[in-house]
């Protein structure tokens, strides 16, 4: 299966993956430690699948530059340019960087990863 993650404006992402589509800004894009990209809602919604996608499956499509298919090889490239794209999940704007970049080990469950997230600190600061 594959994702599709489509850039349709500022801060307007649409991700598609069977049939599916969901289109919203609460979101986080991880690595897990099988090489497969997971995305959750911030309060740790599966979003698809459960099991995610191999990084080779997944899509970028910028439409507001002519939408050609992007796909990468690593999780690090694929982050890298949604960084670039202003993508939610590393989203920047004038109150900081929310950037979880690679999330390790295992995430079992939502409140696994909740954890995760409480312990990260933003701007370099504390949680």
């Amino acid at each position: 299966m594959i994702l599709t993650i489509r850039k349709k404006g500022n801060k307007n992402f649409f991700h598609f993956s069977g049939g599916f589509e969901y289109a919203a800004s609460d979101l986080v894009i991880f690595n897990d430690t099988d090489n497969r990209v997971k995305l959750r809602t911030v309060s740790g919604r599966i979003i698809f699948e459960r099991d995610g996608w191999l990084v080779t499956d997944v899509r970028i499509y910028d439409d507001t530059q002519g939408g050609s298919e992007e796909s990468f090889s690593t999780f690090e490239l694929l982050a890298n340019r949604l960084i670039t794209l202003g993508y939610p999940a590393y989203y920047e704007d004038s109150t900081g960087v929310a950037d979880w970049g690679n999330i390790g080990g295992v995430i079992t469950n939502q409140i696994d990863l909740i954890d995760y997230i409480n312990t990260q600190p933003i701007n370099g600061g504390t949680p």
